[in-house]
């Protein structure tokens, strides 16, 4: 195992047995908070066990486990060690602004460190978050923990979204459909239809073509909205929008005020 990701893995269960013990006055099950010294040596323990996993042969993946040597998932795990420009302490207003649109249980389709997913959760609904990206879902899976927020989040490639097994109300796409090429597009549509019943709404955030430039992922168009979802489908709205950018990010070469985008409504039929 990489030095870097030891050094990492120390960090998080050290953090991780911190929020156990802080649970302590409330559930009186521990006799006492362990050293800063005692917290690390348990951390440390627990990386070699995780090392010593790694040389078994590593078992079939899970659907929790998308398959590795994908360039697009390599290069988003990348940019979780550090600071994203699409990730914030808070859901993006423009989803926050049309909550009262959100009925039922909720899927977040590419949930990153979960803020959208969580500020819904904390509304009351029954939410779980998906994500290809590991280092994401151990975010938000934490967040949760830290928050008390009862939410779901899973590690799976969001084209396989059916495994789920089950339906929900409402799916909510927070800059997802705009990093798929066009066969993957056309997967993905499918496998939300897998996951929705008519009337199920799909809330989508993508950037939209009149935002200039070419950094980033693909700028989309009314028409290509449409076209995608022209089967089994209502497109109810579009409305233009602005993405609100992680003001910590290195890059934030975006329009001013944040990146243009579409917030579209989908409904299924």
């Amino acid at each position: 195992m990489e030095q870097r990701f030891v050094h990492r893995l120390e960090e998080e269960l050290a953090q991780a047995i911190e929020d156990l013990f802080a649970a302590r006055d409330k559930s009186g099950r521990f006799p006492h908070r362990p050293s800063p010294h005692t917290l690390q040596m348990m951390a440390k323990a627990a990386v070699a066990v995780f090392e010593a996993a790694a040389e078994t042969p590593a078992s079939k993946p899970s659907r929790e486990t998308p398959p590795k040597g994908d360039a697009k998932q390599e290069r988003f795990e990348t940019a979780y060690e550090g600071s994203p420009p699409w990730d914030l302490q808070h859901p993006q207003p423009a989803l926050a602004a049309i909550a009262d649109r959100v009925k039922g249980s909720v899927l977040d389709v590419g949930c990153g460190t979960g803020e959208n997913a969580l500020f819904f959760a904390e509304k009351g609904h029954e939410v779980i978050g998906v994500d290809f990206v590991e280092r994401a879902v151990n975010q938000a899976r934490r967040k949760a923990r830290q928050r008390h927020v009862r939410a779901e989040f899973l590690q799976m490639d969001a084209l396989k979204i059916t495994e789920l097994g089950r339906v929900f109300d409402s799916v909510i796409d927070c800059g997802l459909f705009h990093v798929l090429c066009d066969e993957d597009r056309a997967a993905y549509v499918e496998a939300l239809a897998g996951v929705t019943r008519p009337g199920s709404h799909l809330f989508l955030m993508c950037f939209r073509d009149e935002e200039p430039g070419d950094r980033g992922p693909r700028r989309i168009s009314q028409g290509e909205l449409r076209a995608a979802f022209q089967c089994g489908w209502k497109v109810a709205s579009i409305e233009p929008i602005q993405f609100e950018p992680n003001p910590d990010a290195e890059d934030r070469d975006f329009s001013e005020g944040g990146p243009k985008g579409w917030l579209a409504t989908v409904q299924r039929v």
